[in-house]
């Protein structure tokens, strides 16, 4: 496939210069034009204020890697050709333009691609943007639960743009920056992952499914592309304060503490407000709760963090028949963080999956003495940052869950990763070809087991949306295959139950147990 790239100069931000290398590294596009707009003014430029305010802030928190760092293309692509947009009379007619320009694009450059213009929004319905400068912006500031951003295609000047790839993240809590520096790095993947679906399934399959599937986006260019006024500026920078205020204030009066919450007798039960609370001791908390049955005995595997070193590793527990618990036990602790211990059994031996993202692998641990030994087996994957990897066998199938980061300096928490092999002791998992198969950060992350209730398959997932461990969901995985996958999503729970529970952000059950974690504030 031909594209030609529209850009507003030849210093770009180091996320659109991350999409542009994608797209030339891939087998099936290649970049044959540059348009410059020579005479377009970045539309930032006349509010001082608010370029003052992301640079203040930029400074305060120091992004890494910095998604907006200036990079120029002319040395990383010498051979694509670079025209001026207004003078160009170039006859090379491309299959896709991709408009990386905060401007409006001239309706006669519909002509010259095929497959239309490709463009970003930043933002919500009604507040959409194209500058990047702006991605997430209204909901930093009017605390959304989420922050949007959306790739369209537009076929010709009559013809309303398609929304055809959308991603939910969370605002961050105190810093614009951080926030925007987030969903900018995961934005850049969106182009290249619907150029590639483009080359797979052909352009007749392609323009029928953005035709019938995908909704018309009420988006249309405007000079004023929603930019913040001097008094909203001056409001905006009064806000962030606020919220750092805030924060200062809330952890000088607040500790948070992960505890866990039980009930027996029922299996799976969601009567959460008769569920039994088990407070770990005030230095430590204990979230991430695994069950595994023993002999007719419950044992909790569980995420044990004391606050002094803040780097957590596995603990185990039992619950008795009569509600009373052990103390947690110690049974896995690496040099680094250990969080949601993922169990299973294979052949008769049992196994667990700990997060071990800050290793940049997914580890696999075999139980050698039950319960308080374990050792290493492999390493399922390397060289990638991923959490809470949850496994199901499912038509003769393992299927492989978990969140994953495409691009370093992206959210954790956005987007699931779905592979598959013929047995779990393999480091050959094959990616699904929809991956990321959920890229929303309200309902993306794994909560715990997947299970079946009525005959339908559910996957617990975390709400992240607002802030981390915000609540969980149950999903209806629809269609589990290996070139398909659906879901929809049922429940969404959050803490209404009890007033001094904040967040809850996991899910498990076993032979008549149900077990959450919850955070409290004291």
């Amino acid at each position: 496939m031909k594209i030609i790239i529209a850009l507003d100069s030849l210093e770009i931000p180091a996320w659109k210069f991350t999409l542009l290398e994608k797209i030339q590294q891939s087998s099936s596009a290649e970049i044959v034009l540059f348009y410059l707009l020579k005479k377009s003014k970045p539309t930032l430029s006349k509010n001082s204020l608010c370029l003052l305010h992301r640079k203040l802030d930029a400074k305060l928190f120091k992004p890494s890697p910095n998604a907006f760092s200036k990079k120029n293309i002319q040395s990383s692509f010498p051979k694509v050709k670079i025209v001026d947009i207004d003078s160009s009379n170039d006859s090379i007619i491309s299959d896709v333009i991709i408009w990386l320009s905060e401007h409006i694009p001239p309706a006669n450059l519909y002509s010259k691609s095929r497959l239309g213009i490709w463009f970003y929004t930043f933002g919500s319905q009604g507040l959409e943007t194209t500058c990047d400068e702006l991605i997430g912006h209204s909901a930093f500031f009017q605390k959304q639960e989420t922050a949007t951003a959306a790739l369209h295609i537009k076929l010709s000047t009559n013809d309303p743009s398609k929304t055809v790839y959308q991603s939910w993240s969370m605002p961050h809590a105190y810093s614009l920056t951080l926030s925007q520096n987030e969903q900018a790095w995961k934005i850049s993947s969106f182009v290249p992952r619907v150029l590639e679906e483009l080359f797979q399934i052909g352009e007749v399959d392609f323009l029928k499914k953005i035709n019938s599937q995908h909704h018309n986006s009420s988006f249309d260019f405007s000079n004023k592309n929603n930019v913040p006024t001097f008094f909203q500026s001056v409001v905006n920078l009064f806000l962030h304060f606020g919220f750092l205020v805030k924060r200062k204030l809330d952890n000088l009066r607040f500790t948070r503490q992960w505890i866990l919450l039980f009930r027996l007798g029922k299996s799976p039960s969601r009567e959460f407000s008769e569920f039994q609370r088990l407070l770990p001791p005030k230095d430590k908390f204990w979230a991430d709760p695994f069950l595994w049955n023993h002999e007719g005995q419950h044992f909790v595997f569980l995420e044990e963090l004391p606050f002094a070193t803040e780097k957590g590793y596995i603990s185990v527990l039992e619950i008795l028949k009569d509600g009373k618990t052990t103390s947690p036990q110690k049974v896995l602790e690496l040099p680094y963080h250990l969080s949601y211990p993922f169990l299973f059994e294979f052949e008769q031996k049992l196994y667990m999956i700990p997060e071990s993202f800050s290793a940049r692998n997914i580890q696999l641990f075999e139980c050698t003495h039950f319960p308080n030994q374990w050792q290493h087996k492999m390493d399922l994957m390397t060289n990638i940052v991923a959490a809470d990897t949850t496994l199901i066998f499912h038509k003769n199938k393992w299927w492989m869950f978990t969140n994953m980061v495409e691009n370093e300096g992206s959210s954790l928490d956005d987007e699931l990763y779905l592979f598959y092999a013929d047995s779990p002791l393999t480091s050959d998992w094959i990616p699904h070809p929809k991956n990321p198969i959920v890229s929303d950060v309200r309902r993306a992350r794994p909560a715990g087991n997947l299970f079946f209730e009525n005959e339908k398959l559910i996957r617990p997932s975390q709400d992240c949306s607002i802030v981390y461990g915000l609540g969980f969901n149950f999903n209806e995985i629809e269609i589990l295959s290996e070139t398909e996958y659906r879901e929809k999503h049922l429940t969404n729970i959050r803490p209404d139950w009890d007033k001094k529970l904040h967040r809850v952000h996991s899910f498990n059950h076993q032979n008549g147990l149900t077990i959450i974690d919850g955070m409290i504030r004291g």
